[in-house]
């Protein structure tokens, strides 16, 4: 597999964690989650939740049965007020949006169907969904 595929496996997989751990864990907000060079990571704030090791099997569980329900990844343009609107309830995801404008950058949306997420992933000329 080339790397640039590897790498956008990486991210899907870092927006399917997020996902499953939203459904687990209702009120768990997350942030950035990039591929990097052994893999992927999600950065949460939990909230009133505290998670283990021992939890990992059933986030894994989830993300298994969610993964054959999603689609082709959906990418949408959207401004500042959009973004903010669309994700006020995830104070990280309005924060990171509003960097983004600031640095003149796309403020996209990605949705394999169900799980609309802000992402700058759309924005790489070289994004195929695996």
């Amino acid at each position: 597999m080339e790397n640039k595929n590897l790498d956008n496996l990486r991210h899907s997989c870092a927006h399917l964690l997020a996902h499953a751990v939203k459904q687990l864990y209702p009120g768990a907000l997350n942030a950035i989650g990039p591929s990097i060079e052994n893999g992927f990571y999600q950065d949460f704030d939990m909230g009133k939740w505290n998670i283990s090791e021992a939890d990992f099997p059933k986030i894994e569980a989830k993300m298994r049965e969610i993964l054959p329900k999603w689609q082709k990844f959906s990418f949408k343009e959207i401004t500042l007020q959009e973004a903010k609107k669309l994700f006020k309830d995830n104070k990280y995801k309005v924060e990171m949006a509003e960097k983004f404008a600031k640095e003149g950058k796309k403020l996209q949306t990605n949705d394999p169907g169900d799980f609309l997420d802000l992402c700058k992933m759309g924005q790489k000329k070289n994004w195929k969904n695996i």
